[in-house]
């Protein structure tokens, strides 16, 4: 398991097939998952895959979706990564946290590195963040640190929602 970065309060690690349980006992509760796609709770099949997704996207891309830890906490606080969605050309900033780990900062803290390692390790030259308009944290979380609002998109289930953009910084 590779540590992908760390922040003063947090640990982001690759997945591991182990952590299938924890993964879905953050996707399976409604309150976590209201913003996130469609809203739908995901099931231990569904996670499973999804850590097999992500297991094959380290190798093939050199990013996908990680697991996030609070230091001194065993139990998995939530998800974050740099992923690719086939409708759009942008890699993805993606992150959700169980709610217990909701109104500390953490997304604020987390977000600036997730941009830095996207930019500075992955060497990707733009990332999008796709919000719901009802998600206000989220919102000024990513305007926070300094994703610009690029637009709104039609979601398949007819909801809108926001595309949150940045660019790599010009490099001399």
């Amino acid at each position: 398991m590779a540590v992908i970065l760390q922040t003063p309060r947090m640990v982001v690690r690759e997945f591991e097939l182990a952590d299938a349980v924890a993964l879905q006992r953050i996707c399976g509760d409604r309150r976590t998952m209201r913003h996130v796609g469609d809203g739908s709770t995901l099931g231990l099949a569904r996670c499973e895959e999804w850590i097999r997704v992500s297991l094959r996207d380290y190798a093939g891309k050199g990013h996908g979706a990680w697991a996030v830890f609070v230091q001194g906490d065993a139990e998995m606080a939530g998800y974050a990564g740099i992923v690719s969605a086939a409708r759009r050309a942008d890699p993805e900033l993606i992150y959700a946290f169980r709610p217990q780990y909701w109104r500390q900062g953490l997304a604020g803290e987390l977000i600036p590195a997730l941009l830095e390692h996207g930019f500075s390790v992955c060497r990707l030259p733009r990332l999008v963040a796709v919000v719901a308009p009802a998600n206000i944290a989220s919102c000024r979380a990513v305007e926070r640190a300094g994703m610009n609002c690029a637009g709104e998109e039609i979601q398949p289930d007819g909801s809108t929602m926001l595309i949150y953009a940045i660019e790599a910084p010009e490099t001399t």
